[in-house]
């Protein structure tokens, strides 16, 4: 056991007032460590703090958005569906038989006589048939009574804006069809009826109960065929080109709008210059695709097809209200190439499919580098995957260059990637104002609605971060809110403007994936329009021959207008004003290190300071002490059990207090 023997101190040559003051450097050193962790505590306690200010719910400036996602978003809007429509009477004479048909009989016979082909009456007509299919012209002839079939024929494509009043990029051969490719397209959906009943007719006057086999129903069929084909006749001929206009939110459905757009020009079909131009006429304030150069897309860099491939847009499995979204596909700029007749085009890996021909490939900054005119065919005919074929946007601009158009801004598409941007980085308050505006300036926009719904219900959860210097002035165009249901809506069209046309149950179906493939028959269901994108506010825009002036500012709607002003529980939140619950930046990141470190310095300069004092006061107390003599020697004992009476028991009385162990 320790003794307690004071002279235990005398031997280290220190008093016991020194001994308790040399604990003093080791309580500054834990005072040192004290301060310092609480500095580093709260410069990242502001710190966290600033950064849920800065960005409620997300710690990170600004989201990672796919570049697809961007361009979606940006480009969806100014891409239509086109539908190339043709109707016509098609005429079918009957087939009468000549007196060289009479005669194949007579060689039958013989040759059944002279044991050269079966004798029974089947082999025989096989053998006539055969003769018959070889030159149709030879035995048959045409006779009456003539039949009469309607027929419908049609194609689907893309388009898309390049100005504000109307002018709209696609390819020559979604435009036109050629006379052959119109017989080939009405042969293929009108005869089959007509077919089938001349052959089953003519097969039960030949062999009467005795069922025909398959060779022979092969030939009759061939025969007809080939008859019908060469002399039906097609009267009437009517072509319509439409643009079809989504819904307010995208999609489509029966009461969708389909407006008439004219062939301004037009350049030849691949392999040459397979562009085409056309004009909406009383557009305005239309979305728009910004084109670029040749130079904004080398090799080896990613493209963005936009459009419309056919096979979604004739799968009966697909809602029709979703057809009318255009898809993105995205592929690697493979190779440069020229044609026969010294065309450029780009070889692309991006997916492309009927129905894509016209549309528009990007670069990954958006810009417009070519037009989509088709893909690659096999030796078989077959599409290649992954193949496609895209005219340079330096085609494209000397052809408009020829045409006196300009490729020119949108107020509309201006205000609403300022609008995407903002809200893509969460600053919804921002957003939500520009995209009132565009609702204003282009009722008929078909997204704009969903976004200012979106909007809306982020700044309600409070994921807001519009800086104050961004908060929409109060009075500001588009700062008014439109009721529900009317955002993206519109009334009819002004006079003279061309009035929308309902589509049919049925409308035309697939479209041309690619550069000769043939039109394919109506019998899908069509899609059908939306509000009138000749009916958005404001002034027109300059562009190409047509003169008029966009004017954003004066095409906001009146403040008093009862169909744009919001009831008093429609808008939860006001976009004039910033909710406490918006998450607002009250200080940047920056501005929190910086006051952080200060603190931090100034927390470790005021605990050097302390321990300094305190060390000086130390050394002037041990000085002092140092002055005084050793204090003497004590006499010493041992230490050991004191004595016990026989039992174990101490001779010390009880202590006056009571163990709780």
């Amino acid at each position: 056991m320790r003794s307690e023997h004071p002279a235990g101190l005398a031997r280290s040559g220190r008093s016991p007032d020194s001994a308790r003051q040399g604990r003093l450097p080791g309580l500054a050193r834990l005072a040192r460590r004290a301060a310092v962790a609480a500095g580093v505590a709260a410069t990242l306690v502001m710190g966290s703090l600033g950064g849920a200010w800065a960005d409620p719910g997300k710690p990170d400036e600004t989201r990672d958005i796919a570049v697809g996602t961007k361009l979606a978003a940006r480009t969806h809007p100014a891409v239509h569906l086109l539908s190339l429509d043709y109707t016509a009477t098609v005429t079918v004479p009957t087939a009468g038989t000549r007196k060289a048909f009479t005669a194949l009989y007579d060689k039958a016979a013989k040759h059944a006589r002279k044991g050269r082909i079966p004798s029974d009456r089947r082999s025989m007509v096989k053998w006539v048939f055969q003769q018959v299919a070889a030159d149709v012209d030879r035995y048959l002839s045409v006779a009456k009574p003539v039949r009469s079939v309607e027929a419908t024929a049609g194609s689907w494509c893309t388009g898309w804006w390049i100005t504000p009043d109307g002018y709209m990029v696609t390819a020559a051969h979604c435009v036109d069809t050629t006379d052959a490719e119109l017989r080939a397209y009405f042969a293929a959906q009108s005869l089959t009826d007509v077919n089938a009943r001349d052959v089953k007719a003519l097969l039960k006057q030949l062999m009467g109960s005795v069922e025909p086999d398959k060779e022979l129903t092969e030939l009759v069929q061939k025969v007809y065929t080939t008859f019908n084909t060469k002399h039906m006749e097609v009267k009437n001929l009517k072509q319509s080109l439409d643009v079809i206009f989504a819904l307010p939110g995208g999609g489509m459905d029966r009461t969708a709008k389909r407006l008439p757009i004219r062939l301004v020009a037009k350049g030849t079909v691949y392999p040459g210059k397979d562009h085409a131009l056309l004009k909406l006429d009383g557009a305005r304030n239309l979305p728009v695709i910004t084109l670029g150069t040749d130079g904004d897309a080398q090799v080896g860099d990613v493209l963005y097809v936009n459009g419309f491939p056919g096979l979604v847009t004739n799968a009966t499995f697909v809602s029709l209200e979703t057809k009318l979204y255009p898809a993105l596909t995205e592929g690697a700029f493979n190779a440069r190439r020229e044609t026969d007749q010294g065309v450029p085009y780009i070889q692309a890996q991006a997916p492309s499919y009927g129905g894509n021909s016209g549309g528009p490939v990007f670069n990954a900054d958006g810009k417009a580098i070519g037009i989509l005119v088709g893909g690659l065919l096999s030796d078989l005919g077959e599409s290649q995957e992954n193949q496609s074929w895209i005219l340079p946007v330096g085609v494209l601009r000397e052809f408009l260059a020829a045409q006196q158009v300009v490729a020119a801004p949108s107020p509309t598409t201006v205000i609403y990637d300022r609008a995407l941007d903002d809200f893509f980085a969460d600053r919804h308050t921002a957003a939500l104002a520009g995209f009132r505006q565009v609702a204003t300036l282009y009722p008929a926009h078909p997204y704009v609605a969903q976004y200012i719904a979106d909007s809306q219900e982020a700044i309600a959860a409070g994921r807001d971060r519009t800086p104050p210097s961004q908060a929409p002035v109060p009075g500001a165009v588009g700062t008014q809110s439109p009721a529900p249901g009317t955002a993206a809506t519109a009334a009819p069209s002004a006079a003279g403007l061309p009035s929308p046309t309902v589509l049919p149950s049925s409308a035309p179906a697939s479209g041309l994936s690619a550069v000769g493939a043939p039109l394919a028959p109506s019998g899908t269901a069509a899609p059908t329009g939306a509000a009138d994108p000749t009916a958005g506010s404001g002034g027109d825009t300059t562009s190409g021959g047509d003169t008029a002036q966009a004017d954003a500012g004066a095409s906001a709607a009146p403040a008093d207008d009862p169909a744009r002003t919001p009831a008093a529980d429609d808008d939860p939140v006001s976009p004039n004003t910033v909710p406490v619950s918006s998450g607002e930046t009250l200080m940047s990141p920056l501005m929190f290190g910086v006051v952080g470190g200060s603190l931090l310095f100034a927390m470790v300069a005021l605990s050097i300071g302390v321990s300094t004092a305190r060390r000086r006061r130390l050394r002037r107390t041990q000085a002092a002490l140092s002055s005084f003599p050793a204090p003497p020697s004590f006499p010493t004992w041992n230490n050991s059990q004191p004595p016990t009476r026989p039992g174990g028991q101490s001779n010390f009385p009880n202590p006056p207090w009571q163990s709780r162990s």
